[in-house]
């Protein structure tokens, strides 16, 4: 191929072929209406994108040991829920056989391996009206989830954190209801993340172009405040809030083409509006 700037450039045919089975099986127990028991087990499989075609490698083939994404996730749990409340906890287990993992602009996309995810969920959601009627339509939900995520197989990291996932995350929440309003107040919370690039090294300290080390966590608070019109104007929705409330400094870090720290969203004001048909 030729360039406008009259550079020959080598032409690329790449291609990969995929035929996999995904079985997956669900099982639910019905203690009751209310009172749930359940299990699943899914495979999932996750085809080479074009942009991972593309990037690495030589001539028609393409990074080197580049595969598609395979897992297979394992969950038992249980789940209650009445007129005054509910919850649900789970349990899951997440087999990587190859997760791909992006390295360099040069390198582009590879293979970082097996790598397992377990940890649990829970979430839970209360009607406080059960305790005062002048409480009525006060609802308090709230969630977390612990996830431990780590390299496996034969890899200078093994047993270490993989990169940008949190190991906690909570949710804090209250909803209000009342005639054709709606007011939220959440509570977002996460623990830090790594980010320690590719090399033999873990690294935990930021390097001074901003792409690896530690990443701290950080909890934002927003609040959001609705009004239904109802059907004479035609299901007409508008709401304002404020995302991070307390306009909590936040960042996360990058290594692909735009490189660097990169802040998370300050407070923001906003306002929206819908309309049924």
């Amino acid at each position: 191929m030729i360039a406008l700037n009259g550079t020959r450039t080598q032409e690329k045919r790449r291609e990969v072929h995929n035929n996999e089975p995904l079985p997956a099986l669900s099982v639910m127990y019905h203690v009751s209406d209310a009172w749930k028991l359940f299990a699943n087990y899914e495979t999932s499989f996750g085809s080479l994108q074009y942009f991972q075609l593309g990037q690495g490698g030589t001539g028609d083939q393409t990074a080197n040991g580049l595969n598609p994404e395979k897992a297979k996730t394992y969950e038992v749990g249980t789940r209650y829920n009445d007129a005054v409340w509910g919850g649900e906890l789970t349990f899951f287990y997440i087999d990587f056989a190859d997760e791909l993992q992006y390295v360099s602009n040069d390198v582009g996309w590879t293979n970082l391996g097996a790598t397992k995810h377990t940890g649990i969920e829970a979430s839970a959601h209360y009607d406080l009206s059960n305790l005062d009627p002048r409480l009525d339509g006060l609802t308090a939900n709230a969630g977390f989830t612990y996830t431990k995520a780590t390299s496996e197989g034969d890899v200078p990291f093994k047993g270490r954190d993989l990169p940008l996932y949190s190991r906690e995350v909570a949710t804090l929440g209250l909803r209000y209801d009342v005639n054709r309003w709606t007011h939220n107040l959440d509570v977002y919370a996460q623990s830090g993340q790594r980010a320690p690039g590719t090399t033999s090294t873990y690294i935990t300290q930021g390097t001074a172009d901003g792409q690896f080390g530690d990443i701290p966590g950080y909890v934002s608070v927003n609040v959001r405040s609705g009004y239904d019109f109802g059907e004479q104007l035609s299901n007409l929705k508008v709401g304002v809030g404020v995302k991070n409330v307390f306009d909590q400094q936040h960042y996360t870090r990058s290594s692909d083409n735009n490189s660097g720290l990169y802040l998370g969203e300050p407070r923001t004001f906003f306002v929206q509006a819908s309309v049924g048909f």
